[in-house]
């Protein structure tokens, strides 16, 4: 049998389980960046969310779904990346995306559904962030 939770918590992220149930609560009981819950399996009870961390500092940041960890974790690599480098891979991304969505990626909240969204709307406050990056791209 595994490792109890409480202790490989402990070890692996310096925390305990009092901690994870804080932050729980805290976030809602749903992930930090896309704001639902860890996705089910054969209409189980959804998995525990996980413990995101700077692989560089060991900093605890917050819960993350299985998905957006994976996404992250692509993003940053093994041994995570500076801040910097993520946002810029993140924003070549939605010029890249903007590219071949003829201009049209509409702005909406976190954890909307792609069904609650309009396509037909301009998009004035990412299209406004994304001409200000490039234009500081270009200096």
């Amino acid at each position: 049998m595994g490792e109890p939770t409480n202790s490989f918590r402990k070890r692996v992220y310096g925390v305990d389980d009092a901690w994870y149930e804080t932050l729980h609560v805290v976030q809602g009981g749903v992930c930090a960046v896309c704001r639902k819950p860890n996705p089910t399996r054969n209409g189980e009870e959804p998995q525990k969310l996980g413990i995101d961390h700077d692989h560089r500092t060991g900093t605890n940041r917050g819960l993350l779904c299985q998905n957006c960890n994976l996404i992250l974790g692509r993003i940053e690599g093994r041994s995570g990346c500076p801040l910097e480098q993520s946002q810029e891979y993140l924003m070549r991304f939605i010029i890249y995306l903007r590219e071949h969505a003829n201009g049209v990626i509409p702005f909406a909240p976190v954890g909307t559904e792609p069904s609650e969204i309009s396509s037909a709307e301009p998009d004035s406050v990412a299209r406004a962030a994304i001409r200000d990056y490039a234009q500081g791209q270009s200096q």
